[in-house]
């Protein structure tokens, strides 16, 4: 007896993608960013924390452009798990997981650049 059930392989789970997109995230996120400022000579900002500065900071256009295209990076194998129908659940967790964890590393680096660092 054949059902449509016994001919389909079996779906990943999506945890594969929860962890993979967790660890991308951790360890080579924020180093590939900042390695892809060095190749892109993205001028550096002034570490001045923000309450000592007369002005805010001037930032170049190449750092924004400079995490989005590390974003995208970060994000591109979702594209590529998601053509696959077996892998579709590794890929939404993997783009959550990535995308909450990328973003949140992308958001604290970019808050501590612009407003400085230091204890008051």
């Amino acid at each position: 007896m054949n059902t449509p059930h016994a001919r389909t392989s079996p779906r990943w789970s999506a945890a594969w993608g929860v962890g993979a997109g967790f660890l991308i995230a951790l360890f080579a996120f924020i180093p590939g960013a900042f390695h892809l400022q060095h190749v892109m000579d993205v001028p550096p900002i002034n570490p001045t924390p923000a309450h000592i500065r007369s002005k805010p900071p001037e930032v170049a256009t190449s750092y924004w452009i400079s995490w989005g295209i590390a974003l995208g990076v970060l994000l591109a194998p979702t594209l590529i798990l998601a053509v696959i129908p077996r892998t579709r659940r590794v890929a939404i967790g993997y783009l959550l997981a990535a995308a909450i964890i990328g973003g949140g590393f992308t958001a604290a680096v970019i808050s501590f650049e612009l407003g400085g660092f230091s204890p008051d």
